[in-house]
């Protein structure tokens, strides 16, 4: 019998349904996300002068996502 762990589980059905998933880390490690890092908000920004608030925004790929997780893994 193989057994799954909850968070492959839930990567396996976003992925199905056509989402690209990133693993952003354990619950202590979601800092990472937090406002003032690279990782929030800003890959979803299309204009870096706008007001994050008058943004339109834009969709962020996951290698973008992955990017910010990384500066911001750097920055911690």
């Amino acid at each position: 019998m193989t057994t799954t762990r909850p968070k492959e589980s839930v990567t396996a059905l976003l992925d199905r349904l056509g989402y690209d998933t990133v693993d952003a880390g354990t619950t202590p490690q979601s800092r990472r996300v937090q406002e003032g890092s690279p990782a929030y908000v800003l890959p979803y920004l299309s204009g870096p002068r706008l007001p994050w608030h008058r943004d339109p925004g834009k969709p962020a790929d996951a290698q973008e996502i992955r990017t910010a997780l990384e500066e911001a893994r750097s920055r911690s």
